[in-house]
């Protein structure tokens, strides 16, 4: 997937030197994002995070940021790499005819097109043999790399209807049915005072209350 973004960035920018220089400041930056977002949340970063950036922005300033020996010695190798890719010569798909340039991007258009087809409609991850945890990302990614652990999660971030998820298969369903009617559906205290406030909870943890308290229902 590195490669094919490589190839990809390269003919959206005619050039593999700005490509190159891109990827690695690209790769750099995700870096930190992805260890100061699990060292404040404690959970990994995903590609559904990039739509609560306006949220991360508001609670930014609460945190201190503290260099260590890996980003000093990540960005000395960066801006090394980016160094090398500037005083090196360059390569272009189209030099100067308006009519090639326009053909690299649609190459560069159909490759995306392509990419995104095999990534959403394919099983890929499993032919792999890559086991996501949803539950914990994290820990896919310390096992198959942060590159393909990111990847294998995201999969997942589009949900897709079930067959049958219409209104008119359900009311399809209830035409056939023999629905209780208006009487049968009041309650036997329908003379006395409902609670107006109902609580519910969610307890999506399975967390056992009795540890702390003795809930009544």
């Amino acid at each position: 997937m590195i490669a094919v973004l490589g190839i990809w960035l390269t003919l959206v920018f005619n050039s593999l030197k700005a490509s190159m220089i891109f990827l690695n400041i690209f790769f750099f930056c995700m870096s930190l994002v992805f260890y100061f977002v699990y060292l404040f949340r404690g959970e990994a970063f995903q590609l559904i995070d990039i739509f609560s950036l306006g949220t991360a922005m508001d609670v930014v300033g609460g945190y201190q940021f503290a260099l260590t020996r890996e980003i000093v010695s990540a960005a000395a190798v960066c801006l090394f790499l980016v160094r090398m890719w500037l005083f090196d010569g360059d390569y272009r798909f189209a030099r100067k005819r308006l009519r090639d340039k326009v053909l690299v991007r649609c190459v560069a258009a159909a490759l995306a097109a392509a990419v995104y087809v095999v990534y959403f409609q394919y099983n890929w991850n499993r032919e792999f043999g890559i086991i996501s945890n949803l539950w914990n990302p994290a820990k896919t990614y310390r096992e198959y790399g942060t590159t393909v652990g990111f990847l294998a999660v995201s999969k997942y971030m589009r949900l897709s209807e079930p067959e049958g998820y219409s209104l008119d298969e359900v009311e399809a369903i209830t035409a056939g049915a023999d629905l209780p009617g208006d009487e049968e559906l009041r309650l036997p205290n329908a003379g006395q005072k409902n609670p107006v406030n109902l609580i519910a909870i969610m307890n999506e943890s399975w967390f056992d209350y009795r540890v702390i308290a003795d809930p009544q229902v």
